[in-house]
């Protein structure tokens, strides 16, 4: 399967049923990212935090009130 500007899937089965599909992405879309993306990581101020203290910090918002996640 090909998709304009974006790149080719082709998929594969093996005589013993394994699967894989390839992507091959078009050069050009691969130029485009490297030259034009950017981002902003949201939560930054979470980086580098324990899994315990993201799941505390999950736990205190009452946003999330119906949905807490235990403590280890």
């Amino acid at each position: 399967m090909h998709i304009d500007d974006g790149g080719s899937f082709a998929s594969k089965i093996a005589l013993d049923g394994g699967f894989r599909i390839n992507f091959q992405e078009d050069p050009d879309l691969v130029k485009d990212v490297r030259k034009n993306f950017n981002g902003v990581i949201e939560n930054a101020e979470n980086i580098g935090k324990t899994s315990e203290e993201l799941v505390a910090l999950w736990n205190a918002d009452p946003a999330n009130a119906n949905n807490q996640i235990p403590a280890s």
